[in-house]
């Protein structure tokens, strides 16, 4: 009932056919799913890359801290963070 009245809207599109219809569209449009896949994981390694990088640095400031206390300011951190990794 539901899939009729969107197909009024839509069409005969993934959302609103079954069976063969469906999975002749579906092979259809997987390709551009995958590329899209492919670039996500990309940006998900230079996010961990430059996160690394910059929880290392944090680890550098702690150790020449030695024993008193420190504070980190976050903010320019954050900041280069986010143009490393855009």
């Amino acid at each position: 009932m539901i899939q009729k009245m969107l197909s009024i809207g839509f069409g005969e599109g993934l959302l609103t056919v079954n069976g063969y219809k469906w999975s002749q569209q579906r092979r259809i449009v997987a390709p551009a799913f995958h590329v899209e896949k492919r670039k996500l994981q990309a940006s998900v390694d230079i996010m961990s890359m430059c996160t690394d990088q910059l929880v290392n640095e944090w680890n550098e400031i702690i150790k020449e801290a030695a024993e008193s206390p420190c504070e980190l300011e976050l903010t320019g951190f954050m900041g280069r963070i986010s143009a490393d990794i855009l």
